[in-house]
């Protein structure tokens, strides 16, 4: 379907790897690309030459796919097929929705990376991802740290719209109610915001710009994320980081009652950072800083706690009533190489035990996380996990490379 031809060597004028490697051109079926292999080769430059217009290249780890219009690998050239994100940038330039060869996870849980999933149109990128939601067609819902705060996509990736310009201020947690809103907490203005999927306003717990007095119990002091009560609409809001509270709130926004002190007993937080509900209505609250998920009955009473987990950061049930935890893992630099503490995503069932652990540790490696802060399920069981990789590198007291990875996602395979 193509062919190579007039090879050519300049010297790598990257230090670590050409983040844009793929470059498409307006006419004939000609592209022409480049690739710097991450170790600080040389680039080859080259011509490939296809039957059709409209086909384009991707940088893969020692190779090239090319692909066409409908996004179909049509030609591969190089050693491996593993992808490699520290050397390419498919958001400019196309080449999405495959998948690695590489599995993560075990037994009913097996995922394959799709790597650099979504199409942003020109102009539009985002800081990181805050939290991601899925509503009952399965697009999938952005929220971002960047100017336009939602973000929507179909589930192939492609860009729909975008919605919250001028009204967020610092976007943190989102979940879908079963009337088909969105609940965005913003921990900017401390607020929970009641949207519809188009992005109108329906109503808003909190005052914007008016937090409660740090540690005062009252709501909000950066508030973090909601869930509702499966039975009746009743609102749940983790209250979060200037609180270690939840507050429930009635359908209409009326305050009901809270929980919650600071402290490590049972029934006190250190970071409520995410919070969901069971089928049965049972709460579920990751206890950030406390390393453990708790869980309280709707009245708030305390249950039980699981503490297999490591800085907890964002929680999601699915339908089969498996719960999914976005880890943070390491959180003082003492700790950055220590193995089995994350960052990960863990799957576990109602009794707290582990199904499957996904991931290899921190890094932007295939497989690899930096701070998994939002995640959410999909029909066909993929998984989006939203990172605030940039905040979680510059508090390492490092700088975060471009075009920062902070959104991926994972494949249900057999």
């Amino acid at each position: 379907m193509a062919n190579a031809a007039s090879w050519q060597v300049v010297p790598n004028p990257f230090p670590l790897c050409m983040r844009y490697a793929v470059y498409d051109t307006p006419t004939g079926g000609a592209i022409q690309w480049g690739t710097a292999g991450c170790s600080g080769g040389d680039i080859r430059v080259g011509i490939f030459t296809g039957q059709s217009a409209g086909l384009r290249g991707v940088c893969v780890l020692n190779g090239v796919r090319v692909y066409n219009r409908a996004h179909k690998s049509v030609a591969r050239f190089g050693m491996r097929k593993a992808y490699n994100r520290q050397c390419y940038d498919e958001r400019a330039h196309g080449g999405r929705n495959m998948t690695t060869d590489r599995v993560l996870g075990s037994g009913d849980f097996k995922y394959r990376l799709a790597p650099n999933w979504e199409t942003l149109p020109p102009g539009y990128k985002w800081r990181e991802v805050a939290a991601v939601a899925v509503d009952g067609s399965d697009n999938v819902y952005v929220f971002n740290r960047g100017e336009h705060p939602m973000m929507v996509f179909d589930s192939e990736g492609n860009f729909i719209k975008s919605w919250g310009e001028g009204v967020f201020t610092r976007a943190h947690g989102v979940s879908l109610g079963p009337d088909n809103t969105l609940y965005c907490s913003d921990d900017g203005d401390h607020t929970v915001r009641q949207c519809t999927l188009d992005g109108d306003v329906l109503m808003t717990l909190g005052v914007p710009g008016k937090p409660a007095p740090l540690f005062s119990g009252d709501p909000f002091n950066r508030c973090t994320h909601t869930a509702l009560d499966p039975k009746t609409g009743d609102i749940y809001v983790s209250d979060g980081y200037g609180n270690s509270r939840v507050h429930k709130y009635s359908p209409d926004g009326r305050l009901l009652f809270s929980w919650g002190a600071p402290g490590t007993d049972p029934g006190e937080f250190s970071i409520a950072h995410n919070i969901v509900t069971d089928a049965d209505g049972y709460v579920y609250v990751a206890d950030r800083e406390n390393h453990r998920i708790q869980i309280f009955d709707s009245n708030g009473r305390f249950e039980e706690q699981w503490p297999n987990v490591h800085r907890p950061c964002a929680l999601y049930i699915s339908p089969e009533q498996h719960i999914y935890v976005g880890e943070l893992g390491w959180g003082m630099t003492v700790q950055r190489n220590v193995p089995n503490i994350g960052p990960r995503v863990s799957v576990l069932d109602r009794r707290g035990n582990t199904l499957a652990r996904l991931g290899s540790g921190y890094g932007l490696g295939e497989g690899q996380f930096i701070s998994p802060h939002g995640i959410c399920i999909d029909s066909a069981n993929s998984i989006y996990v939203g990172e605030v990789a940039h905040t979680n590198i510059s508090n390492s007291g490092e700088t975060p490379p471009d075009n920062l990875r902070t959104l991926q996602k994972l494949v249900r395979t057999e």
